[in-house]
């Protein structure tokens, strides 16, 4: 994780270590919520950076300091380590993945999109993963990386990562959007992105829908970004 209103230049990593199983590890998987701020805490923070930009750095270094703080020792199953997380309205992300060997080009190009932008309460993160078989997976390359851009969802965020995409596309470094954060998703970009990929992906469509399941399964959400049937 990498945030410029904490320690500009440095990042936070987190690292986990296979270990061998052991059998008398306690597996509870119930959930225990500690004392948090409400639900819509963040709705009023980011409302109020809109009307004092100023204070971004300061609320977005107090956010962050509760994630960022050492973690040694701890042990778990995969169960455990990747359980539930609370969900906060107020919030906001954005992610693309890329060949790993390209983030430094895409970190870069965060960095400028914030700069161009100003003061935004966002947080840039890296998580690395291998090709998913999905002919529509976002995670394309056999090596990549998943550059992802968390925040407070007010308009700066927003600017940031609109810019950081329009950015990526003009430096013309592949990459795909994550489909379920916020996007900037078109039918070029997409074809771009996807290529032949898409066209099995429309054609495995048209073999297993008929016309009703089109009608179905179908939006305007897909019609804009060329993801259903032509022919319907």
């Amino acid at each position: 994780m990498i945030n410029d209103h904490i320690d500009k230049g440095f990042a936070y990593v987190t690292c986990g270590y296979r270990c061998d199983w052991d059998s008398g590890h306690n597996l509870d998987y119930s959930i225990n919520p500690k004392r948090s701020p409400g639900y819509n805490l963040a709705t009023v923070v980011a409302n109020l950076l809109d009307a004092a930009p100023g204070l971004t750095p300061v609320i977005t270094k107090a956010v962050l300091a509760d994630q960022l703080s050492p973690i040694n020792g701890r042990v778990g199953s995969w169960g455990q380590s990747f359980n539930f997380t609370t969900p906060r309205a107020g919030t906001a992300g954005a992610s693309v993945a890329a060949p790993a060997d390209r983030v430094h080009d895409v970190l870069a190009i965060y960095h400028a999109a914030l700069k161009k932008v100003g003061k935004a309460p966002v947080a840039f993160a890296c998580r690395y993963a291998r090709q998913s078989p999905g002919n529509l997976a976002f995670i394309r390359w056999p090596h990549s990386v998943i550059a992802d851009i968390d925040g407070l969802d007010n308009g700066a965020a927003r600017l940031v990562m609109a810019q950081a995409i329009a950015d990526l596309r003009n430096a013309r470094i592949p990459h795909a959007e994550h489909w379920g954060k916020l996007n900037q998703a078109t039918a070029t970009s997409v074809r771009d992105a996807y290529g032949d990929d898409l066209e099995r992906w429309l054609a495995a469509r048209v073999d297993l829908l008929d016309r009703e399941g089109e009608y179905v399964f179908g939006s305007d959400w897909l019609d804009r970004l060329g993801l259903s049937n032509r022919q319907f």
